[in-house]
């Protein structure tokens, strides 16, 4: 065998043991999350995110994940103070916004996936997820934008009874969901006292 060949096998064996690795990790979802799920149909979603963003927050910041670009910017306008991030907003646009939101200038960001993975944001306490999102990994990645460095989070997921995946997603992420009703006007009243 060639010096060229058995570097090569090597090569083979070490990319196999590697892919061997990661497919048989687990992606599992924060420990420092409350994780949350609401049933809530589309039509009603305006009418209930500003009740849980009011009784979750703690005041702080909150990130809403959607599925569509047109729903985040849809969203950000029901919303007072949100802004919309989504792929169709310019690059220089985006970092204003992400600049905004890290700085507290206003405290809610309404996102498309293109908020889920890489983005460094500190004191994020709410996220809210529109519909469950179409695969675990989604679900995982948004919910992990809370409860970040030894912070405690929660991650709210409205779904229509009707269709959605939960159990999937609990199988494969080891959670176990809370499962709440919309928040009633006494715990909206009790959440505004406290702030």
């Amino acid at each position: 065998m060639t010096l060229f060949e058995r570097i090569s096998w090597y090569l083979q064996l070490f990319l196999q043991a590697t892919a061997d690795l990661v497919g048989n990790e687990k992606m599992k979802a924060s420990t420092n999350v409350r994780h949350i799920i609401l049933p809530c149909n589309s039509t009603a979603r305006a009418q209930v995110i500003p009740d849980i963003i009011r009784c979750y927050s703690s005041g702080g910041r909150t990130i809403i994940f959607v599925e569509k670009k047109e729903s985040a910017s849809e969203f950000a306008g029901l919303l007072p103070g949100a802004r919309a991030l989504h792929g169709d907003i310019q690059q220089s646009q985006r970092e204003i916004t992400l600049k905004g939101f890290r700085s507290g200038k206003f405290l809610t960001l309404v996102a498309t996936n293109v908020a889920a993975r890489g983005l460094d944001i500190n004191d994020v306490q709410l996220i809210i997820q529109c519909e469950p999102p179409r695969d675990v990994e989604a679900y995982i990645h948004r919910s992990g934008r809370t409860g970040r460095a030894g912070n405690t989070g929660v991650a709210v997921m409205l779904y229509d009874p009707r269709r959605s995946n939960i159990s999937k997603i609990e199988r494969e992420t080891g959670i176990k969901f809370e499962h709440v009703s919309a928040p009633q006007p006494d715990e909206i009243a009790k959440a505004i006292g406290g702030e």
